[in-house]
C-alpha cells in the first residue's frame, strides 16, 4: 500500500514503515501528555528546527532536540515517544480535524472564525516576509468568507 492509496492511514503502518513525518505526530502526542504549556513550545522549536536549520522530522535527534527546547522532562519524552498507543491517538486526532475543519493535509491553519484553510508555499518565505503573508491571507480569508480556494496553476515544464 503506498501514501496515494485513499485508505492509506499514516497511524496504522508499522514502526519500520518510512515516513517523513509520523515521528513528529508521535513527538507531538508524547509532549502532550506532559505540561499543556510545552506544546506550542515545542511546536515551534520543531519548526524552526524544520525550516530555519533544514533538519529532518523523521530524525530522532531532530524531534529530541526540539523537546529539549521545550523544556519538556526528556526521560519521559523518550518513554512516551516509544508507547504504541500514540499512532491511534495521531488517528483521532486526524478524524476529528477531517469531521471538525474539514482538514486533508498539513499545513492547515485554523482561522479565529473557526474556518480552516490549507496553505501550500513554495518556497517557504521567511522572517518579516511570511509575518507579512500570513497577515494578509488571515485578513482575506476573514474578510471574504465566500472564498473557499484558490489555486495557482503551474505549467507543465
Amino acid at each position: 500500500m503506498n501514501s496515494d492509496d485513499e485508505n492509506f492511514k499514516l497511524w496504522e503502518q508499522p514502526d519500520d514503515y518510512e515516513s517523513r513525518g509520523l515521528l513528529a505526530f508521535q513527538a507531538f502526542q508524547a509532549v502532550q501528555r506532559q505540561d499543556a504549556g510545552s506544546l506550542d513550545d515545542f511546536h515551534m522549536a520543531l519548526l524552526k528546527l524544520r525550516h530555519e536549520e533544514k533538519r529532518e522530522l523523521n530524525e530522532r535527534e531532530t524531534v529530541l532536540e526540539a523537546a529539549g527546547k521545550a523544556g519538556v522532562d526528556l526521560n519521559r519524552f523518550q518513554k512516551d515517544l516509544s508507547d504504541p498507543s500514540l499512532k491511534p491517538k495521531i488517528g483521532e486526532d486526524y478524524l476529528l480535524g477531517a469531521k471538525k475543519y474539514g482538514v486533508f493535509g498539513v499545513p492547515t491553519i485554523l482561522i479565529d472564525n473557526g474556518e480552516a484553510a490549507f496553505i501550500k508555499l513554495d518556497p517557504i518565505p521567511e522572517g518579516e516576509q511570511a509575518v507579512d503573508l500570513l497577515g494578509n491571507v488571515l485578513q482575506l480569508l476573514r474578510s471574504h468568507t465566500c472564498l473557499k480556494e484558490i489555486k495557482k496553476p503551474v505549467p507543465p515544464l
